[in-house]
């Protein structure tokens, strides 16, 4: 994508090195990937709540005679 609209030429003609280029677009991606995750949980949350109800988030779970209950 960066080749096809010169935006990659216009970063090499600079006095910047290709490790930072490189460094940058790593970070802008994980940023941009942590950020889609924590927004997918709270969607995925939200939705659970709603159709599933709240009670779910501190299940009470007994085992009696090695059995659950």
């Amino acid at each position: 994508m960066s080749l096809n609209g010169g935006t990659i030429k216009l970063l090499l003609i600079r006095p910047i090195s290709r490790g930072k280029i490189l460094w940058t677009k790593y970070v802008n991606v994980l940023i941009f990937s942590i950020s889609m995750l924590i927004f997918s949980f709270l969607i995925n949350l939200i939705i659970g709540a709603i159709l599933f109800g709240i009670n779910g988030l501190s299940p009470n779970i007994v085992i009696e005679g090695g059995k659950w209950v």
